[in-house]
């Protein structure tokens, strides 16, 4: 109760006996419990209070671990909440606090605290910089032609271990990126949302491109397909459920994975459906017509799958902390795409698949704003 009534009036943190990072980092998982089990109702002046615990923590000229996760989580609140600009000046500025604290190359770059012996530290600071690559890529979707906050990951950099491993504190074989289009290997659902997101990140340097040579960047659009559509495939095909023709009814965790690597076939497929907005000294060229043909069919098919997808969400219950935000911008574009599609093909049966990815974004609403917002714009 002590340290709680610390979070409220964070003007006592100087003089107290107590970690000013630590009551901040308690103070953003209150907020986030808050919003998982009452919604955003009320979470507005907890909300300032956390940022100006946070702006208390700033000007003491602390800068630690326990800082950046609290930045991170205030971060993915305002994703969810649909706080923007905030939540994109979040992303990077967690970026910085990264790059300050060295963990983005624990290897090579200086490091303001001594290299950790311990297995669960170096873990958790692993896990807290994949953190930050994840939610900067995520809200720079729209946005383009935006350089990143931080570099991608390396092919040698190490995924997250196992959720049973880091919740044991037991040490065991953590993979490499390496990512390819081959899903079946187990690892978990973390480490999948990174995969997806570094997917994600290809394809958002893709369309951000000014290429010089349009066969070759092309023919890079072909294998990002390729590649985004065997992940997506071994991702969701040993859970789907045909009984219900839904996905992922039973593993809620590879939810954002899922969300996340739709989201990123979308945006390559917007980019290449029409030939008027591409790069017009490519257009007419066998590779540019092949990526198009690719695109229009590629999009049919990832709208189906993200129908499928929001019928599996409303069938599990979804009114705590274990949707994430993620899935949203991927119901988002689906149902885009199906409402566009009607107004050109006025195929009743298109209304009814928009309906379906509406319905589970209102569910989502329960917990994140930003999905409410998202469904009334269709109702």
């Amino acid at each position: 109760m002590r340290t709680y009534r610390l979070c409220l009036h964070e003007s006592s943190l100087e003089g107290e006996n107590v970690d000013p990072a630590l009551v901040l980092l308690m103070l953003v998982i209150h907020l986030l419990s808050i919003t998982a089990s009452q919604g955003l109702s009320g979470t507005g002046e907890l909300y300032a209070q956390v940022k100006r615990c946070y702006s208390s923590v700033e000007s003491l000229g602390i800068i630690t671990p326990r800082v950046l996760q609290a930045a991170l989580l205030i971060a993915y609140w305002e994703v969810g909440s649909g706080v923007y600009p905030a939540a994109y000046l979040s992303a990077g500025l967690c970026a910085r606090l990264g790059h300050a604290l060295g963990i983005h190359r624990r290897r090579k770059a200086p490091q303001m605290f001594p290299r950790s012996g311990s297995w669960v530290e170096v873990e958790e600071l692993r896990r807290v910089w994949w953190g930050v690559i994840i939610l900067d890529r995520y809200v720079t979707i729209g946005l383009i032609d935006r350089p990143f906050s931080c570099d991608d990951a390396h092919p040698e950099d190490m995924l997250p271990t196992t959720e049973s491993s880091w919740d044991q504190g037991e040490p065991s074989v953590s993979p490499s990126l390496a990512v390819s289009g081959d899903a079946s290997q187990a690892i978990s659902s973390f480490a999948r949302l990174c995969q997806a997101s570094d997917l994600l990140s290809r394809v958002l340097r893709h369309i951000s491109e000014q290429p010089s040579d349009m066969q070759f960047w092309y023919k890079e659009g072909i294998r990002l397909h390729y590649l985004l559509n065997s992940f997506a495939t071994g991702l969701t095909l040993k859970y789907s459920q045909g009984d219900t023709d839904s996905i992922l009814i039973g593993d809620r965790s590879l939810h954002p994975a899922v969300g996340v690597v739709y989201s990123a076939q979308m945006l390559l497929y917007d980019m290449h459906t029409c030939a008027d907005f591409d790069h017009l000294s490519g257009v007419g060229i066998p590779e540019q017509l092949e990526m198009q043909t690719i695109a229009l069919a590629g999009v049919r098919v990832v709208c189906t799958a993200v129908s499928s997808f929001a019928r599996g969400i409303r069938a599990g219950e979804v009114g705590d902390a274990g949707i994430s935000p993620l899935t949203i911008n991927c119901l988002y574009e689906a149902a885009k795409y199906y409402f566009w599609y009607y107004r050109e093909a006025n195929k009743p049966e298109l209304l009814h698949e928009a309906s379906e990815i509406t319905l589970a974004l209102q569910a989502i609403a329960g917990t994140w704003a930003v999905a409410g917002t998202v469904a009334l714009s269709y109702s």
